[in-house]
């Protein structure tokens, strides 16, 4: 009978998929008949779960697609969660006569979702499944310290109740070492100056300082790896953020038909909300950055466009407040764009805007697999010591 791993993250923005997807292709590169399962998912009834879709495009794994959680919800307020319980089983058994190992995805405890960790604990323990946590480090207040990963750790512990025992490892996902105290839990850092975090804090061989004063990690709850923050692997494409806001191309000027030259593909690294003067802009004007200023700017239009022209790979700009850029303007930065400077628009006033991009969430869409394989790649480093746990 395979065995199963049961991975539970322990707060949201944990990254969840990547470190699922990252353990899934590790164990296949080491030999191992490895399988995947997502008993429910947490996505918009009638879309297709992120996991499972990178399990069946990257891994190539048969695997049935997860019961919605809005199906669970229902199972649970009628008093079925047995029958809930029997549905995911039924589920389980397709993946388990193929492989000998089984990765399972949990669900992320939510305040709307009161019962997630409910769920994940039903469900870990009617498959019997042995119990991985997932820790997002920059879920917790800077700076980081050991009592707070203690308590962290112990509460989540305590939510599994009596099959607690079955957890026997913990990881650490978006690892900063003296993390700044600016949040960058959602991936992006918004700013008035777009500087990127330090490297200092993001390499990829960061390692927690305070671990060795963490009491909560014993013999038989063990830390099998600490994954770093790597802010160019959360970077979403420009064409990305413009469909979930619905940012449209400034189209055409003067008969120029603008947006067959812009490059959507680029990775936003960072957001810049730019309200100053040009010469306090230049920090800004960094590779990566998307711009968000309001549309009659035209001194940061043109700035950007000198920059770019220079070979500063910027991301984007966004203009907001309706506003169309004076033609004559466009003309001047006609060379930028036809090179790929995106150049979008909003009806909304610029903090408006800057609250919507705040809310952007970090998952990696359905059909950017470079950048998920990007991401999976950062579990390399740890396989060995996962292999060694799960197997």
């Amino acid at each position: 009978m395979a065995k199963s791993i049961f991975i539970a993250p322990t707060a949201k923005n944990a990254g969840l998929t990547s470190v699922s997807m990252g353990l899934l292709r590790a164990l296949d590169e080491l030999g191992v008949r490895v399988g995947f399962f997502k008993p429910l998912t947490q996505v918009a009834s009638g879309k297709e779960d992120h996991s499972v879709h990178f399990a069946k495009a990257i891994n190539h794994i048969d695997t049935p697609d997860a019961i919605n959680i809005l199906e669970a919800q229902a199972y649970i307020s009628r008093g079925d969660k047995g029958l809930l319980m029997e549905k995911i089983s039924e589920n389980y058994h397709q993946v388990q006569q193929k492989y000998d190992l089984i990765i399972i995805e949990g669900i992320v405890p939510t305040q709307d979702q009161a019962y997630s960790s409910e769920l994940n604990k039903d469900i870990a323990g009617s498959l019997d499944s042995e119990i991985i946590l997932l820790a997002p480090m920059s879920y917790l207040p800077a700076p980081n310290t050991a009592a707070q990963l203690d308590k962290h750790l112990r509460t989540a512990i305590s939510t599994f109740g009596n099959i607690k025992k079955n957890i026997i490892a913990c990881v650490l996902n978006k690892v900063m070492v003296n993390a700044p105290n600016e949040s960058s839990e959602n991936g992006l850092h918004i700013s008035e100056n777009a500087q990127p975090l330090s490297n200092a804090f993001c390499a990829s061989n960061a390692r927690l300082p305070f671990l060795e004063e963490c009491t909560v990690f014993t013999e038989q709850f063990k830390l099998i790896g600490q994954i770093p923050l790597q802010p160019q692997l959360q970077a979403p494409r420009l064409k990305d953020i413009a469909a979930e806001f619905d940012f449209k191309p400034v189209d055409s000027s003067q008969g120029t038909e603008l947006s067959a030259f812009y490059n959507l593909n680029r990775r936003v690294l960072r957001i810049s909300i730019c309200a100053r003067s040009v010469s306090n802009l230049i920090s800004a004007l960094t590779p990566g950055c998307l711009l968000v200023t309001p549309g009659d700017r035209s001194d940061v239009i043109l700035a950007a466009a000198m920059a770019a022209q220079n070979g500063t790979p910027l991301a984007g700009l966004i203009l907001t407040g309706g506003y169309q850029p004076d033609p004559q303007i466009v003309s001047l930065c006609m060379p930028a764009l036809k090179n790929g400077l995106p150049l979008l628009m909003t009806g909304e006033d610029t903090f408006q805007t800057a609250i919507k991009l705040s809310t952007l969430e970090n998952k990696v869409p359905l059909d950017d697999l470079d950048r998920m394989n990007d991401v999976m790649r950062t579990v390399q480093p740890f396989r060995h010591g996962m292999a060694k746990t799960a197997l």
